[in-house]
């Protein structure tokens, strides 16, 4: 049982006492239960390949893709609509309601201006789909392609890459809706291996007393690596 489930219960229990339905007040008598936070992992480089392209044979496929390059919460981009489009300052209003700063404009990229552009314009809401199919959808879809992923999964990578490429902390927690920036670099930002790899190949060209190896050679052996891979 998750805590939230356990303690909305137990608060249903004791007003039943208290409105003299039940004649003891056994929430007191239930085992309380500790909330254990799920530990989400960003997807790799070559992982978010994969993903890109199994979605495509998705019904919801520039839904799944919003997910990725937006980093919303799981029921903001429903929330979304056409009218949050601000072409002028080049921004999206998310109408977030978890947190005080769930509220906020973040950059319209341009993975973001590609999803508009295919999305048909055919409701005030971008995504005009009710939760249930998106989770309907999003199930039948990691079952079939043995994906082991839930969708804050992508919320994850998203804090992730953006880290990555040298994106500010305190940017990051605004665009995900965050009110406390330790949230986003304890939670939600991810050290990958091929980030630490490139992070070790990079102090060891820019701090090498001895004089010693071919740190500047390694060093573009890596980004040339890396940028063949991509």
């Amino acid at each position: 049982m998750r805590k939230y489930t356990y303690d909305t219960v137990c608060a249903a229990l004791h007003k039943a006492y208290v409105l003299d339905l039940i004649d003891k007040d056994i929430a007191g008598k239930t085992q309380p239960v500790k909330h254990v936070r799920c530990k989400r992992e960003p997807l790799t480089a070559d992982e978010e390949k994969q993903f890109l392209q199994v979605i495509r044979q998705s019904k919801y496929y520039l839904l799944w893709l919003f997910y990725l390059v937006s980093g919303v919460r799981r029921s903001e981009a429903l929330r979304v609509k056409w009218s949050d489009v601000h072409i002028e300052s080049n921004t999206l209003f998310i109408d977030g309601t978890k947190t005080a700063t769930s509220k906020r404009f973040i950059p319209l990229f341009d993975d973001i201006k590609y999803v508009l552009e295919q999305q048909p314009h055919t409701a005030d809401y971008i995504f005009p789909y009710p939760l249930y199919s998106v989770r309907n959808a999003w199930d039948y879809m990691t079952d079939k392609f043995a994906l082991p992923y839930t969708l804050h999964n992508l919320r994850h990578t998203f804090a992730t890459r953006h880290h990555e490429n040298g994106v500010p902390d305190n940017v990051i927690q605004h665009w995900l809706g965050h009110s406390n920036v330790k949230t986003t670099q304890d939670i939600y930002i991810h050290l990958t291996d091929d980030y630490a790899r490139d992070m070790a190949v990079m102090a060891n060209r820019l701090r090498n007393v001895t004089g010693f190896g071919k740190a500047e050679s390694l060093y573009r052996q890596s980004k040339r690596a890396r940028n063949s891979a991509q």
